[in-house]
């Protein structure tokens, strides 16, 4: 089996590739090689399944590679998934749709469907939440992003309905890697909270205690995109597009399981502000049900010490990875609750 991941730069995109080759299969075909796709790829793992393409998934080349090898199974990370100054409208529009566009057109295929599992976010519902959500909470984008994302799985769904693709989408909410350099705002605040207990030094955080956000570990996420390549078209119930299920949590909640970990001296190092983009951005967020997606199986961190505990852990597996030998690029526990 073949396996494709583009926006391989990201921490989460890292940490997916080190447990497919640990896993060896997906839905027990054993994984023969690992194509890799980003822009400005780091050090790989010296796998001799592992190939890299340092580059854009919708670049001549690499659409040419595909068509030659073949792909059976292909995790589609946006490029770009924050905007942020000094990224154009045109810039972030190339990336993360033409770029997606050009390649699910090329993926289609009537004798031979590639599984494709797209790695969507929140962002589709936009910034104006209702006081509750669930599942059939309407779509309304408020930024570029969540219009894109929207689209591809739109387009997802109308392909998988030809039998063109077998497409899966899956919405993440904000996913704390401690593996990126440069993270969205809201999901910063929360590494700097974690790295300030852990170093027990001061940490200025933008937002006040009852600021309350989604967040899933990167250990989580990897669970979820694994378990929606898995899944048997029996479980879909007429569904192709999941939100996972979401853990809500305030600042202060995660302060306590930080104290609870580290002690409490940690508390009086935190001085705490009071920006009102940032909360508008990416805090104050409602109660989401997700029924559906728990019932297909989906799920999200059990609480505030569980998702803490695999942050840490997926420090220790990517600190693991790095103390072993490397090759540069060439070319360039969850709960249903």
């Amino acid at each position: 089996m073949h396996v494709m991941l583009t926006g391989a730069d990201s921490g989460l995109a890292r940490a997916l590739a080190r447990r497919l080759l640990a896993a060896g299969a997906i839905d027990d075909r054993q994984i023969t090689e690992l194509t890799l796709v980003g822009e400005s790829l780091r050090a790989t793992p010296d796998d001799p399944r592992v190939s890299t393409y340092c580059g854009a998934f919708d670049d001549r080349q690499l659409l040419q590679d595909i068509a030659s090898r073949g792909v059976d199974v292909f995790f589609h990370f946006f490029n770009c998934v924050e905007e942020i100054p000094g990224i154009e409208f045109d810039e972030l529009y190339a990336v993360n749709l033409i770029g997606s566009l050009k390649l699910l057109n090329h993926l289609r295929s009537e004798s031979n469907p590639v599984r494709l599992i797209f790695a969507s976010g929140t962002a589709v519902y936009g910034r104006e939440l209702p006081e509750w959500m669930n599942e059939s909470t309407a779509q309304k984008p408020s930024t570029s992003l969540g219009a894109q994302q929207l689209i591809i799985e739109t387009l997802i769904e109308d392909l998988s309905r030809r039998g063109e693709l077998d497409g899966r989408s899956v919405r993440l909410p904000s996913v704390l890697s401690m593996d990126d350099e440069s993270l969205p705002a809201g999901v910063e605040i929360i590494r700097g909270l974690t790295e300030a207990f852990a170093q027990q030094r001061p940490y200025y955080c933008p937002v006040p205690p009852g600021a309350t956000g989604w967040w899933m570990s990167e250990i989580c996420a990897v669970d979820n995109l694994l378990h929606a390549a898995n899944l048997e078209p029996s479980q879909f119930d007429g569904k192709r597009t999941w939100q996972a299920p979401i853990l809500r949590l305030s600042v202060e909640e995660i302060v306590d399981a930080l104290a609870r970990r580290y002690g409490e001296a940690g508390r009086a190092l935190i001085n705490y502000g009071s920006d009102a983009g940032l909360e508008y951005k990416y805090f104050n967020k409602p109660s989401f049900k997700t029924t559906h997606a728990r019932a297909a199986g989906f799920k999200h961190d059990v609480g505030s010490s569980v998702f803490l505990r695999n942050v840490f852990s997926s420090i220790v597996a990517a600190r693991r990875v790095k103390g072993v030998k490397l090759r540069m690029a060439s070319v360039h526990g969850v709960s249903n609750a």
